[in-house]
């Protein structure tokens, strides 16, 4: 028979002792796991606070939009003097903008196949620093039409020889009431270097109604919009001949011609209309769309065949719309000095004994919302 267990009075003691000692270590350790939990949130507290304190003093410094150099910001070089034994490049440069500038990024080409420059030439002259060279702290000392020089000295064995240079200006302009550094990426410049000695560069003055070295236009003025860029480039979409020159919006020229005209070859192109039973016969030919001006691309809207029988019999099919003539040459848009060609291969088909003068016509807008038309024709004996 089971009889129950009694503990006595030492039992009870001991047992109580090691139970309070267990729950005392267990406290104790719980504690301290706490604290560490609590030093851990502290620590990222800490850390969340300082990055947004870090974070909107930033936001003071970094613009929220692209900062763009005035427009009609320019420079050139008037003159270089390069010793390539001595490794001295002599540079003078000429504000040939309307605004100061503040100085300029200079890279250089190191090899004669290297296509870009893309070495830093800042280092070497005593105004570089940091990637560009500032003519003063904080100011656009520049002046248009003033010119200054800067030495270089490639003191290093890893610049033999420099072939050519791009220079892009900069300026100091401001921004939330701080001065900061523009890059004027819009009027770099560049030049291939000669170490036959002394070397003036015809510097181009945009505005003087003169095309100059570097300019495709000159319109006797700098502003932008009209044709001729305040750099005096021919801007898209435009022409400009004369000097001073005078600017339009280009009109495509839109051209249609048809090619491998042949009759009776392949299949019949449509059984229901063409019957070769009754003497019909059918030509196949290829047709081709082109914008020769290369300034503005074309959307051809409508097309239309007509026929002109020896008989004295005139007629026409319906005109195809933009969709019709996307289907059939796999789009209705023709790039600026492109061309569309049919996917498959265009026809007609006659009864005999008659000659047929074939005229097909295509009209569409250019970019510029001109009206543009062009045609093809071709006699064929059925």
């Amino acid at each position: 028979m089971f009889k129950p267990y009694k503990f006595n009075d030492f039992q009870i003691f001991y047992k109580s002792a090691f139970l309070f000692a267990f729950m005392k270590k267990s406290v104790m350790k719980n504690k301290k796991a706490v604290s560490n939990i609590i030093g851990y949130i502290l620590l990222i507290a800490m850390v969340i606070v300082i990055s947004m304190i870090v974070y909107n003093w930033l936001k003071t410094y970094v613009p929220t939009d692209a900062i763009e150099c005035n427009d009609g910001t320019s420079i050139g070089i008037d003159s270089y003097v390069y010793d390539c034994e001595e490794k001295i490049l002599n540079l003078t440069l000429k504000n040939n903008g309307r605004f100061d500038i503040g100085g300029y990024y200079i890279y250089g080409s190191t090899t004669s196949e290297q296509e870009l420059a893309t070495t830093d030439l800042s280092p070497y002259t005593e105004m570089g620093s940091n990637g560009v060279v500032l003519f003063d702290v904080a100011i656009n000392y520049l002046s248009p039409n003033e010119k200054i020089s800067n030495n270089f000295l490639f003191n290093t064995t890893d610049i033999i020889q420099i072939y050519s240079i791009d220079i892009v200006p900069v300026r100091y302009q401001d921004y939330n009431n701080k001065k900061i550094i523009v890059n004027c990426g819009n009027a770099r410049i560049s030049e291939t270097l000669s170490c036959s000695g002394n070397e003036t560069i015809p510097t181009a003055e945009c505005g003087n109604s003169l095309i100059e070295t570097g300019e495709t236009c000159d319109d006797n003025n700098i502003v932008s919009g009209d044709g001729c860029s305040s750099t005096c480039q021919v801007e898209s979409g435009y022409t400009c001949t004369g000097e001073p020159s005078v600017c339009v919006l280009a009109i495509a020229d839109f051209q249609a011609n048809y090619s491998n005209l042949t009759k009776n070859t392949g299949d019949n192109p449509n059984p229901s209309t063409c019957k070769p039973l009754q003497g019909d016969n059918w030509w196949y030919y290829d047709v081709t769309l082109q914008e020769l001006e290369n300034v503005t691309g074309i959307n051809v809207n409508s097309a239309q065949k007509c026929y002109n029988a020896s008989n004295g019999i005139n007629w026409c099919d319906s005109a195809a719309n933009q969709n019709a003539i996307a289907s059939a040459f796999g789009t209705s848009h023709i790039n600026a000095g492109s061309s569309i060609s049919t996917l498959n291969s265009a026809w007609v088909c006659f009864n005999p004994g008659f000659s047929y003068t074939v005229k097909a016509t295509y009209n569409g807008t250019d970019d510029n919302s001109h009206f543009v038309t062009t045609n093809y024709s071709f006699t064929v004996t059925s």
